[in-house]
């Protein structure tokens, strides 16, 4: 048996990728939307020759559980909307099954907070997502559950009292000496009550280092005292750390853990001024802070906009080293420098930051090959996003969080009007307001003053960019396929897979997840060549021949001919030979 754990990032090319939704989203589970018996069909009559189902079994260990309440999500293709479709619970024997299914996507959920659930639901979302064809009994969608243990203990200060309303956190420790968060669906049962008391449930068995308090800032919380960071049972290192074992079904009893004195937080304030030194209002900052032994970090986009008199204030910052930089301001057109400096035993004041004209770029976007009226209509929910990579990019390294981008609605004649740019290269991309935004639309090309451009523009200092036009359109084309393993077996590794126009195209990029089964489906593709590439981009292989890290996924990079109105079926293979 071989295992596969995650061991590096994305290339490059991965992670402009998924520029439309630059985190993945952790969705809630909303209430479903109609609740029905085991074998009840939830489709409309109109649409239940097309319809399928989907059916499996829920157990624990060996044995069956009834009356388990399973969820189905459906998942739309064109966007990141996930919309419960029906509950049903399961029988005497654990099974369970949806019948009047209709083709598409569909996360489905056993509802067990004590239980442990698999992730292998859109975005590592608890469940597995399964996709049903036309008429297609999907069945073997089965959920082998495991018994979740139990964390429990209490919190209390160097004077013994409980310290209430205190967030805890579990990080769960990898045999490689890793650690990530762990936040179960109960996560409420993850704050001490009036006695300083948590009690952690449905926990997967493993070791977890326990931990209360705060590593680094600002904290945002509205407090001028924090805990320090404090792990069980009572020391502020990471490394002499007391971990914990949970074992399946067991509860973990005593984790407690005593925090010193309560720390200080301090206030940052400051001033945005203009070229001219007067005030500008409304802009809003970006804060990075590392913490004093630069273990840990954190960055917050978009808020403390500054006021009237353009002054800005930022609460309850923690010791360490900071960097704050003004997001652009398409009003008054305008970008700033990043300033950056430390916290330590006092407030910080009479900071500036100021902000230069920036450059714009003005331009119309046009349809092609859309004749429907309603389809038109949807650009109302799409805007134009303006990417810059900076000329120096090792200065961006260390001045600046990222790129920079800024973005425009389109107007009713289709103009638009990306404003507060610093000079780069410019890259021009569609952006979507919102979750249920359509995502079928894809640019075809840029082009300014009727010439086409392939890998950006330049843009100088305070340039008025005019001339540009975004043609858009959206196709009814589909690729269709499955990833298959040959050699080996993939375990806690989500596969994803890749898309984009083939010869260029760097301002379209999809990605889709594959269900359970390996299968996938992209649709409402424009007429043209298409890649495909598989991720993740690294994995650390364990087997019979050894232990080997590879920096990609061993798969061929496909091209794939998408007609309009036709299904292109594909077959990718992985082979997992060390």
């Amino acid at each position: 048996m071989k295992s596969f754990l995650l061991s590096t990032p994305l290339l490059a090319l991965i992670l402009a990728m998924t520029a439309r939704s630059a985190q993945p989203r952790p969705w809630p589970i909303e209430p479903p939307s109609k609740s029905v018996s085991g074998n009840a069909s939830f489709q409309d009559p109109t649409t239940e020759i097309r319809a399928g189902s989907i059916a499996g079994r829920v157990i624990v260990g060996e044995k069956p559980v009834s009356g388990v309440a399973v969820m189905l999500m459906r998942l739309d293709s064109n966007s990141s909307q996930r919309t419960p479709a029906a509950t049903v619970k399961t029988d005497e024997e654990g099974r369970y099954r949806f019948k009047g299914v209709a083709p598409g996507s569909y996360d489905v959920i056993p509802a067990a907070p004590a239980l442990v659930l698999p992730k292998q639901g859109r975005y590592g979302q608890p469940g597995k997502t399964v996709m049903v064809e036309v008429r297609e009994s999907t069945e073997g969608v089965d959920f082998a559950l495991t018994e979740g243990g139990v964390i429990t203990g209490r919190v209390t200060d160097a004077d013994g009292r409980p310290v209430v309303e205190e967030a805890v956190s579990l990080n769960k420790t990898t045999e490689q000496g890793h650690t990530f968060q762990f936040i179960p669906p109960n996560y409420e049962s993850l704050t001490t009550d009036d006695r300083g008391v948590y009690r952690a449930y449905g926990v997967p068995a493993g070791r977890y280092l326990v931990s209360v308090g705060t590593p680094y800032g600002p904290t945002r919380g509205n407090r001028r005292e924090y805990y320090k960071e404090t792990f069980h049972p009572g020391v502020t290192d990471r490394a002499k750390a007391v971990s914990v074992e949970v074992k399946e079904g067991a509860e973990t009893t005593g984790v407690d853990i005593i925090v010193g004195r309560p720390q200080k937080t301090y206030a940052i304030t400051g001033r945005v001024v203009n070229s001219e030194n007067k005030p500008l209002p409304g802009i809003k900052l970006g804060v990075i802070a590392h913490s004093e032994d630069g273990n840990s970090s954190t960055n917050t986009r978009g808020g403390w906009p500054s006021d009237d008199k353009g002054v800005f204030r930022i609460e309850d910052a923690l010791p360490g080293h900071y960097l704050i930089y003004p997001l652009n301001d398409p009003i008054t057109n305008s970008f700033g420098e990043p300033i950056s400096f430390d916290v330590k035993n006092e407030d910080v004041s009479d900071l500036e930051i100021k902000m230069s004209r920036g450059s714009t770029i003005d331009g119309v976007v046009v349809v092609e090959g859309i004749n429907d009226q309603g389809l038109r209509g949807k650009l109302s929910q799409l805007g134009v996003s303006a990417h810059v990579s900076l000329q120096d990019p090792s200065r961006a390294l260390r001045d600046r969080p990222s790129d920079w981008f800024a973005s425009s609605q389109i107007s009713g004649d289709r103009s638009f009007r990306v404003a507060g740019l610093p000079p780069g290269k410019a890259m021009i991309y569609l952006r979507w307001n919102s979750p249920s935004a359509p995502n079928e639309f894809t640019i075809l090309r840029v082009e300014r003053n009727g010439q086409e451009i392939t890998n950006g523009m330049v843009i100088g200092q305070g340039e008025q960019v005019t001339g540009v036009r975004v043609v858009i359109g959206a196709g009814s084309g589909a690729i269709r396929g499955q990833v298959k393993i040959e050699g080996g077996q993939l375990e806690g590794v989500r596969l994803t897979l890749y898309l984009r126009r083939a010869g260029g195209g760097a301002n379209f990029h999809r990605q889709t997840e594959l269900d359970t089964n390996g299968r996938f489906a992209i649709e409402k593709l424009v007429e043209g060549d298409y890649e495909l590439l598989v991720g993740p981009m690294g994995v650390t292989v364990t087997g019979d021949a050894g232990v080997k890290t590879m920096s990609r996924m061993p798969t061929v990079q496909q091209t794939v001919s998408v007609t309009p109105g036709a299904v292109s079926e594909v077959t990718l293979v992985l082979s997992l030979k060390p």
